[in-house]
């Protein structure tokens, strides 16, 4: 799988060699963009009492704090492993520094283990939400006092922590949470568990990723007239870029659009093409769109 996933990341923009590192392609930081939008979505704007900060300002909320209040930054912080490069050979491992998404949350002593297990629900379900298989992700029991909940992820090669929650004093009469996201580890696993590899010469390579995280949403393919031939189940070689690159929905035009004003939208995970009218075409694309940006924030 490794080796197909490389390639497809190199070759279609989500990672680019340096001299001396890896870094994000254009699709790779449009996406990395997504995911942060996302987890602010839910950990900020869908929690009343967290307030965003830049990352050089200095706050302290006045303690005792009545129910609880978060403050979140976006901070570059050092690799924590970098022996992850050797033993999986993960093109990203070896960056130096990477964006990490921070929420430091204060409450009284007493709610303690209500906000940690708050806390921790939120994260796991935020993880899963982009899922294909949620079953993957697993997490600490709070209930046991751990000072260092974590969840965990099923990599292909085994067992890994992907984020982590540290609890701890603030004071005499305060507790602090503290939540970390390593921004290249969310795309580590996104990649991971979206890309269906091609198993046969007939079956492509697919990103099947998210729509919320997936760089692009929708793509215009125009072909000229006599060249494209509609059927109900389009080749898979006709849409192999688009696959590639996660685009959940593509929009075809070719000659015959111009006479009858039918044009075709393709799933990208159905794998079918649906003659829509032009005048319907936005309501037929939002509509598959409602099902995923609509959803209730966690």
């Amino acid at each position: 799988m490794k080796s197909q996933l490389f390639e497809t990341l190199f070759s279609k923009g989500f990672l680019v060699q340096r001299p001396s590192e890896t870094k994000l392609g254009p699709l790779g930081v449009l996406m990395k963009h997504n995911v942060v939008n996302e987890w602010i979505r839910s950990s900020v704007n869908g929690v009343a009492n967290v307030m965003m900060l830049e990352d050089e300002t200095n706050v302290k909320p006045v303690l005792p704090v009545p129910s609880g209040f978060g403050i979140y930054r976006e901070v570059r912080e050092g690799k924590e492993d970098p022996a992850d490069k050797k033993r999986n050979n993960w093109p990203l491992d070896g960056v130096r520094q990477n964006a990490v998404m921070r929420i430091e949350f204060f409450c009284p002593n007493r709610a303690l283990l209500e906000w940690s297990q708050f806390w921790m629900r939120k994260r796991i379900r935020w993880w899963k939400k982009f899922s294909i298989a949620p079953l993957h992700f697993t997490s600490s029991d709070i209930s046991t006092n751990e000072k260092e909940p974590t969840i965990q992820y099923q990599f292909p090669w085994g067992a890994e922590l992907i984020e982590r929650m540290d609890v701890g004093k603030s004071g005499k009469e305060g507790e602090k949470i503290v939540l970390r996201t390593d921004l290249l580890r969310v795309l580590q696993v996104l990649c991971i568990e979206s890309f269906k590899e091609a198993t046969a010469p007939a079956a492509a390579a697919t990103f099947r990723l998210d729509p919320r995280v997936a760089p692009m949403k929708l793509a215009a393919d125009f072909r000229r007239e006599g060249l494209f031939t509609v059927t109900h189940r389009q080749p898979v070689s006709e849409f192999d870029h688009w696959d590639l690159v996660g685009v959940p929905m593509v929009v075809v035009l070719d000659g015959a659009c111009l006479q009858n004003g039918i044009l075709h939208v393709r799933n990208r995970d159905a794998r079918i093409l649906s003659p829509v009218h032009l005048s319907h075409v936005h309501d037929h694309v939002m509509r598959y769109f409602r099902v995923y940006f609509n959803k209730t924030i966690i």
